[in-house]
């Protein structure tokens, strides 16, 4: 009972103290008061509507030296940290992605300025996962808008693999190998081997072109060959179809 008396002797006491506010102060003094009012309330709305947004933001695998490493606006890194949590969890076999971080590879950040475009490339490793991923993004000078955000995420060159046990997810095989074809080497007997892409009729396949005249020992080398060049890129033969053409027929 006494509690609920201080209340009401306290609210009553406030109440006073606003009146002689309100009846004594000066128009300016007001003036500053609601503007600080405002502000706070703006300050409060703005604090709920950033929380929201965060809330609502995409998830991505934290890249923990990303700000020691690189000076590219924070948008440039909360977007590549989104697409590698999309890749992977499109194309990897990971039950709880949140729990992992990746790094820029030491040694992998080149950076040059043309005019006010600035361009950046790094690879990103997630060592737990054994996965790797090759970033190119780009931005100009002084400009953070989301609208001009680029950022490209796709898979390490083969010289700069180094989990050689892991697929990469970052693009699909008939994706990751274009980089490389076309592809041309000779068999030990001096006979040109030719591969490239093709999706005419059935598909998207590998055609290994080599002039064998209808001898099937030279077809059986040149697609051994291109298998094992397959291998050396450190891709997996059996994610493509493989055919033969006997260039010799041409002629």
């Amino acid at each position: 009972m006494q509690g609920k008396r201080k209340t009401k002797k306290q609210s009553m006491q406030s109440q006073s103290i606003m009146r002689n506010f309100i009846d004594n102060s000066t128009v300016g003094m007001k003036v500053v008061v609601v503007l600080f009012i405002v502000m706070c309330i703006l300050a409060v709305a703005l604090a709920i509507i950033s929380n929201i947004k965060d809330q609502e933001r995409a998830p991505g695998v934290p890249i923990t030296n990303f700000s020691e490493v690189s000076d590219a606006p924070g948008e440039y890194q909360i977007n590549t940290e989104q697409l590698i949590w999309m890749l992977t969890e499109q194309n990897g076999n990971v039950e709880d992605l949140s729990q992992y971080s990746a790094t820029i590879r030491d040694g992998s950040y080149s950076e040059e300025t043309d005019k006010k475009t600035k361009r950046a490339h790094f690879i990103v490793d997630i060592e737990e996962l054994r996965y790797s991923f090759e970033v190119t993004m780009s931005w100009l000078e002084g400009r953070t808008k989301k609208e001009d955000l680029y950022v490209k995420v796709q898979c390490p060159y083969y010289t700069d693999v180094i989990y050689t046990d892991t697929k990469c997810v970052a693009e699909t095989p008939e994706m990751q190998i274009k980089r490389y074809l076309p592809h041309n080497e000779y068999l030990d007997n001096g006979t040109l081997v030719h591969v490239e892409e093709s999706s005419v009729g059935r598909g998207h396949r590998l055609l290994v072109k080599v002039e064998a005249c209808r001898n099937q020992g030279v077809i059986d080398a040149a697609m051994k060959r291109t298998v094992k060049w397959i291998k050396s890129i450190y891709m997996d033969p059996d994610d493509f179809t493989i055919e033969s053409y006997d260039t010799c027929m041409m002629k």
